[in-house]
C-alpha cells in the first residue's frame, strides 16, 4: 500500500549514507538482463560496441554483452575471439566460462560442452547455472534421458524454481516419463497459485503410479494442496 510504501522511504532515510563497492559479478549480469530485451542481435551487438568503445568500468561488462550477441548471431569465431581473453585474465569466473559453453552449444559441439560442465559440477555439485546449462546441451543433444536424470535430482534442492519444474516437464514429455510430466506440471502450477490445476496433474499421475510408495507420496502431496487451498480460502475471507 501507499503508506508502507512511505513507511519503508522514511525509514530508509533514516540509515547513513554508504558508497558501496563496484561489483563486476553484478556489472555481468546486469548486462545479461539488459541483453535479454533485446529481440535482435545485431541491434545488441551495435549497442554493447558502443558501450565498450567509451571505456571505463562498464567496458568488461559491454564486452560479455557482446559475447552473447555474437552468439546468437552465429558469429562463432568472433565470440571466441572476445571471450577468451576475459577467460585469460579470470580463469575462475563462471560466468566467463558458461559463455564459452554457450558458444559450444550453438555450434552444437554437445559432447564438448557437456564434458565441460560434468568436469565444472565435479568441482561444485549442484552449482544451478551450470546444472541448468548442463541440462540445455542434454536437451539440445536430445538426450532427454539424461536431462530428466540431472533435473529430477536437482529440484530436490531447488522445489522452489518455477521455471526448473517447467524446464523438468517438458524434458520429461520428451523422454516419454509420463509420470515424473504431470508431478512436476502439478509442482509449477503449485508454485504459480494454481492449486486446482496442481491436483488435476497430481490425479493424472496417480492413474499412472504402478507402486504403493509412489501412490503414497503423490497422495501426500494432494492432501497437502488441498490444505493450502483451504488456509488461502480462510485468508481471503
Amino acid at each position: 500500500t501507499e503508506s508502507r510504501v512511505a513507511d519503508a522511504r522514511n525509514r530508509a532515510a533514516g540509515f547513513p549514507a554508504r558508497i558501496y563497492q563496484d561489483n563486476p559479478q553484478f556489472q555481468l549480469m546486469r548486462t545479461r538482463v539488459e541483453y535479454s530485451f533485446f529481440k535482435n542481435p545485431d541491434t545488441a551487438a551495435e549497442h554493447f560496441r558502443k558501450q565498450r568503445s567509451r571505456g571505463g568500468r562498464a567496458a568488461v561488462a559491454a564486452q560479455y554483452g557482446l559475447v552473447l550477441a555474437m552468439t546468437d548471431a552465429g558469429q562463432f569465431s568472433e565470440a571466441r575471439a572476445l571471450i577468451q581473453p576475459m577467460i585469460d585474465f579470470a580463469p575462475q569466473n563462471m560466468t566467463y566460462r558458461l559463455a564459452e559453453v554457450g558458444i559450444d552449444i550453438a555450434e552444437k559441439r554437445y559432447g564438448r560442452a557437456i564434458a565441460k560442465l560434468q568436469r565444472g559440477l565435479q568441482l561444485v555439485p549442484g552449482n544451478h547455472p551450470m546444472t541448468m546449462t548442463l541440462a540445455r546441451a542434454y536437451f539440445e543433444s536430445e538426450r532427454y534421458a539424461e536431462a530428466d536424470r540431472l533435473l529430477s535430482e536437482h529440484a530436490r534442492s531447488k522445489s522452489t524454481n518455477a521455471y526448473l519444474w517447467y524446464v523438468l516437464a517438458e524434458v520429461q514429455g520428451l523422454a516419454g516419463n509420463s509420470l515424473g510430466l504431470h508431478q512436476s506440471r502439478a509442482e509449477y502450477f503449485a508454485l504459480n497459485g494454481a492449486l486446482k490445476q496442481a491436483q488435476e496433474q497430481l490425479g493424472l499421475a496417480l492413474g499412472l503410479a504402478s507402486d504403493n510408495v509412489t501412490i503414497e507420496r503423490i497422495n501426500q502431496r494432494i492432501v497437502f494442496f488441498k490444505q493450502v487451498e483451504a488456509l488461502l480460502r480462510q485468508l481471503s475471507s
